[in-house]
């Protein structure tokens, strides 16, 4: 199932997660060493324009020994987020996002056995939405974010997602409809680069992220993303 997915993105992800864990462990370290840092606490919300590429079981039920299916769904999809962030230095910035996506489905029909008389078809179909939630750090490339606003982005997903699959099998004489809803759990990581617009009170981030993940407890989906985002930010506090 897995080999569906280019692991390319997943590689790349992984890499640039652990370089920005190095940067933030001597960022920390060195901000530890000066008492003058001010930190600033942010909220913001946006949209964000993702395509997900997924391999992912269809199965008829929660029970092993009933058939399945693997579906590959792919495409755009629109998503909402909205977090809360700390400035904890000009350089090293922590937020927590939660994202939903409105959806992703699948279907494809096939005919599975022929026989003088009969044909015998299979049509399946999978949907899943997505409620993620988002632990990242950005680490930016200068003091000053008016002199160079950019930054990179690092973190950790873990994304609920209510899934629907329907099978329905058919020949000349019945029509078997078998319906299944349920709950997966994924996590993976996300990594990838963005601009801060210091504006004031209100500023803005455009960040290009991409991520990978895989379900949790069972493997039962792994999924790709890359996501262009846009965001307002509100300062609501320095202390």
């Amino acid at each position: 199932m897995h080999r569906r997915i280019a692991m390319k993105p997943f590689g790349l992800a992984v890499v640039l997660s652990f370089f920005l864990t190095g940067l933030l462990v001597s960022q920390i370290h060195e901000d530890k060493l000066s008492s003058t840092n001010e930190g600033k606490l942010f909220i913001r919300f946006g949209y964000d324009h993702s395509y997900r590429s997924s391999s992912a079981y269809v199965s008829k039920s929660t029970s092993k020994r009933n058939a399945s299916a693997t579906v590959y769904p792919a495409g755009w999809s629109d998503v909402l987020l909205a977090g809360i962030g700390y400035e904890y230095s000009n350089r090293l910035y922590f937020d927590l996002t939660y994202e939903y996506m409105n959806g992703l489905s699948y279907s494809r029909s096939e005919v599975w056995k022929t026989t003088m008389t009969d044909r015998f078809y299979t049509h399946v179909a999978s949907e899943y939405k997505a409620h993620e939630l988002t632990l990242r750090a950005n680490y930016f490339v200068n003091d000053n974010r008016k002199d160079d606003p950019i930054y990179f982005v690092g973190g950790v997903t873990f994304s609920a997602q209510p899934v629907k699959n329907r099978f329905v099998d058919e020949d000349e004489n019945e029509t078997v409809i078998t319906e299944t809803s349920y709950r997966r759990f994924a996590a993976g990581p996300v990594a990838g680069v963005g601009v801060f617009w210091e504006t004031g009170i209100l500023s803005f981030m455009t960040e290009l992220t991409i991520g990978s993940k895989f379900s949790l407890w069972k493997k039962e989906v792994s999924e790709t993303s890359i996501n262009i985002s846009v965001s307002p930010v509100l300062r609501i506090r320095d202390f």
